[in-house]
């Protein structure tokens, strides 16, 4: 069970790619419920109101930018990747960001992020109440849990797409993890 979390890519095509496509659309209703944006491979952000539509596009770029960039990344290291495999890789390493938008219940998340971000200025007499301390706590430490896990299914779908083996195929998949960061943010704010 625990090897399935972390390596879920021995489970065929036809059973991952419909449970990463609902999983897409269910975490995508979420962010729309919850005003969360997935703009980036590697991260989420609360905003006080998103469209219907921005999660699911932002996903979408995201996953359709990481995908393409791998791919391209992959055939360096086996000419016979497909990009099918690492579609649904991508697919289902942004799982564990699709239940991090319930920390945004009315607006919380992003009430106490702006809170904080105005603490930085000296002048300022705002103070965080121990609720909404913890609630930072508890949302920093799922994140990032939700980043690691994210990354290390990303990383054995990758591996395996690609049939990985070598120090330099991980250091790959690192440049392609970034790049893909950045070009979806590109893109995000272009559209935006």
């Amino acid at each position: 069970m625990i090897k399935n979390l972390f390596n879920p890519f021995h489970f065929s095509e036809k059973k991952l790619l419909p449970f990463g496509i609902v999983t897409l659309l269910i975490g995508s209703y979420l962010g729309f419920l919850f005003n969360s944006r997935f703009d980036g491979i590697i991260d989420l952000h609360y905003t006080e109101k998103v469209s219907f539509f921005q999660p699911i596009s932002d996903l979408l770029i995201v996953i359709t930018t990481a995908s393409v960039i791998l791919y391209l990344l992959g055939l360096f290291i086996n000419k016979k990747t497909r990009i099918l495999d690492l579609f649904i890789a991508v697919l289902i390493a942004k799982v564990p960001f699709y239940l991090l938008p319930l920390f945004n219940i009315g607006n919380k998340m992003y009430t106490v992020s702006n809170k904080t971000l105005t603490l930085i200025n000296p002048k300022s007499d705002l103070k965080l109440l121990p609720n909404e301390i913890l609630l930072l706590i508890l949302s920093s430490i799922i994140s990032l849990l939700a980043i690691i896990w994210s990354i290390i299914l990303l990383h054995n779908g990758f591996k395996i797409a690609t049939n990985s083996k070598e120090t330099k195929h991980s250091i790959l998949f690192v440049i392609g993890l970034l790049l893909s960061e950045i070009v979806s943010k590109i893109i995000i704010n272009f559209l935006n």
